[in-house]
């Protein structure tokens, strides 16, 4: 179960929260945001599974939801992959001994930026060409091959489903062949079949784990030149020259103990990554406020959507989810007055951020 000590619900509205598009009263509305639609979804995914979900509550005391979902418990024993954990000679010399040829495909110039900074810590020798759309990407396709493509899946003018079908069925071998990898937001179940049905070979959340986009991204490597495919453990302590210490991490919104791991110490690539983020970050903030006041809802919804990761990869998860807030709201034309002051916190918020990341840099 899952119990909290909020406003709660009495009796009456109880049963009705379950149902689409529905609060225990238009206050909440209006104090907390929302859309109603939380509560309605878990119940479906639960009913899916041929379970069922409950909520006592206690108005001004708190709820307690419970579900309980029936499995049977298999007999078979847990199969682990043997190789798991083994290194190839072989595969090691393979990658030490080529130049590797990388076509990403991210319309987002931070999210472009975080991949081949992070790529670079590998120690492996990449050639990376970037294109900003999946129309750039066919262009670059038609031009030279690549031993690999990072995908991202929303992007103007061509989004990679439509870019990964062509790919798929106008090119000839072996550019039609070249292994290609998702990238998106989206981590539902049906997000990634979809993406392996439309010709994908993988699939990588954004914001991504450092050791997971190491992982997925060496195996289609391994797998394009017809090498021994074994997992790689990615281990760049040896690399780095100047490393940040935790000594001066603050409390406030930034949480720059994130931000240390996720560049593993690396003080020239964190470095970057702040000020890229301090670059690019206030003029966006004007850029969502203005479209907010014109109503160009459908532009609005695909920035707040670039908004999700960069927070992330800054250690702010808390904007990250404020963002898809926003987001969801516009693109669905949902919330719209109470969505002005979400997007009043998200810049007050950065704001904030920005003095504290500069502070960090000075000190």
């Amino acid at each position: 179960s899952v119990k909290d000590t909020g406003i709660g619900i009495d009796k009456e509205n109880a049963t009705k929260m379950f149902e689409s598009f529905t609060q225990a009263s238009d206050s909440i509305t209006r104090k907390y945001g929302g859309t109603g639609l939380g509560l309605s979804i878990v119940k479906q995914l639960v009913e899916l599974h041929g379970g069922t979900i409950h909520v006592e509550s206690e108005l001004g005391k708190g709820s307690e939801f419970y579900f309980s979902i029936p499995y049977v418990i298999s007999e078979e024993p847990l199969h682990t992959n043997e190789n798991t954990n083994t290194i190839s000679t072989n595969s090691l010399d393979a990658i030490k001994n080529h130049t590797f040829s990388i076509l990403l495909v991210e319309d987002i110039l931070f999210n472009r930026i975080v991949a081949i900074e992070t790529m670079l810590e590998w120690g492996i020798q990449f050639e990376i060409i970037e294109a900003e759309n999946g129309v750039e990407a066919i262009e670059a396709l038609k031009k030279r091959d690549f031993d690999l493509i990072l995908m991202d899946i929303q992007m103007p003018e061509m989004d990679g489903h439509t870019a990964t079908k062509k790919i798929r069925t106008e090119f000839n071998e072996p550019k039609c062949k070249t292994p290609i990898i998702a990238m998106s937001a989206h981590a539902a179940k049906s997000d990634i079949e979809f993406s392996k049905q439309n010709g994908m070979d993988d699939y990588i959340t954004k914001p991504f784990n450092p050791n997971e986009f190491h992982d997925i991204v060496i195996h289609q490597l391994l797998k394009g030149r017809n090498i021994e495919s074994i997992a790689i453990t990615s281990n760049n302590e040896n690399n780095i020259q100047t490393k940040l210490t935790k000594s001066n991490i603050t409390s406030g919104l930034v949480n720059i103990e994130y931000i240390i791991d996720f560049t593993k110490g690396n003080k020239e690539r964190m470095v970057k990554m702040i000020n890229m983020y301090l670059e690019t970050t206030p003029d966006e903030m004007n850029k969502i406020q203005a479209l907010y006041q014109v109503k160009e809802y459908d532009e609005l919804g695909t920035l707040v959507h670039s908004f999700k990761s960069k927070f992330t990869y800054m250690g702010m998860p808390s904007l990250s989810q404020l963002s898809k807030e926003i987001e969801y709201n516009v693109k669905n034309r949902l919330n719209l007055q109470e969505t002005e002051s979400l997007i009043r916190e998200l810049i007050e918020k950065s704001n904030i951020s920005f003095t504290e990341l500069k502070q960090y840099l000075e000190n």
